[in-house]
């Protein structure tokens, strides 16, 4: 009898009969354990928790899930397609507010340049249209027209106020740039390591202290009949002091042979007709001798040389001819550089 043929008894304590069970019983006993560790490993690869969950649920609450799923997720979508589109208009719009800016900033340039000649230009259109017709109504009707905007304008000076109408405005053109070099000065004065300065607004200039080799300034004095910086003759100055021109070349406009310029006389509301071109003041105080080139310019030589003795200032006055008169105190101090002029 071989081996595994062997019969095994079993006895029971209890007094059940033994029964007989050889060793292919075992194998199968083996064999079935081995089944259900398959099938425990089987059942390890069942979905997870979240999966059993899944199956668990009613089909209403399946589909109600997968809804709301669909809508976060096209909620998503459209936040991401409206903050896209965002960016891309605010980039756009950046684009055009520079180019805007760029293009309003090169206006602003000719504005700057040409704002005085328009409204001169408007002024003069009726001036022309009515110059050969420059009748005693046409007189009267600008004196009516002046003292209407006499009417409309209030000072008080003991509170250094003015009140101005509707429709009415208030040019400083005449001594804003000298009060700008006297505010200036007042700054360079508190500036202790400040020696010398040369401060330009415009067409007044302010000479402060002296220059480090001790020379005068030279300032020139713009040819009324030439390019833009060419010099029709220059002043040699000392110390501490305020130089202003006013001329009719700066802002202007040519019609029938005729110029209209900036410089408006106040007893006729038109360009200031004095047979002056230029006039350049030199004076201590930025705003008298931005305030003095003006008036000299509309009175004309004879009472602009009594108004400057009266404010102790000092000019250069250019008629059209180009003659070129020099008051006392610059007679040293002034040289013509231009052949076309002459004293």
């Amino acid at each position: 009898m071989k081996k595994e043929d062997k019969d095994i008894e079993i006895h029971f304590e209890n007094g059940h009969v033994p029964r007989r069970q050889n060793q292919n019983s075992n194998i199968s006993n083996t064999a079935a354990r081995g089944m259900r560790r398959k099938k425990k490993s089987k059942d390890a690869k069942e979905p997870g928790k979240l999966k059993r969950r899944w199956k668990n649920l009613k089909k209403w609450q399946r589909v109600v899930i997968i809804v709301v799923a669909v809508i976060l997720l096209l909620a998503a979508v459209s936040c991401a397609l409206v903050f896209g589109m965002w960016g891309g208009f605010k980039k756009n719009v950046d684009k055009d507010i520079k180019d805007n800016t760029d293009k309003n900033g090169d206006a602003a340039k000719d504005t700057d340049n040409n704002t005085i000649n328009r409204t001169a230009q408007n002024t003069a259109d009726n001036m022309v249209n009515n110059e050969a017709n420059n009748t005693p109504d046409n007189t009267a009707l600008n004196e009516e027209r002046l003292e209407t905007t006499d009417k409309k304008t209030n000072t008080d000076e003991s509170i250094s106020s003015i009140y101005i109408e509707d429709q009415c405005t208030l040019d400083l053109g005449a001594v804003g740039k000298g009060i700008a070099c006297d505010v200036a000065q007042n700054y360079l004065k508190q500036q202790k390591e400040v020696s010398g300065a040369v401060i330009a607004v415009g067409g007044s200039i302010l000479l402060y202290g002296s220059k480090a080799d001790g020379t005068n300034w030279n300032v020139a004095v713009q040819n009324p009949r030439g390019k833009d910086g060419e010099a029709m003759g220059v002043l040699s100055l000392s110390g501490t002091t305020n130089v202003s021109t006013s001329g009719d070349y700066e802002k202007y406009f040519m019609q029938n042979g005729k110029r209209y310029h900036h410089i408006l006389d106040p007893s006729t509301g038109y360009p200031a007709e004095s047979s002056l071109i230029s006039v350049t003041v030199v004076s201590d105080n930025g705003l008298l001798s931005d305030g003095l080139s003006t008036a000299c310019f509309v009175l004309g030589k004879e009472k602009g040389e009594r108004l400057l003795e009266t404010y102790g200032a000092e000019g250069v006055f250019i008629d059209q001819n180009k003659k070129v008169t020099v008051t006392k105190g610059l007679k040293d101090k002034f040289t013509i550089l231009n052949e076309e002029y002459t004293e």
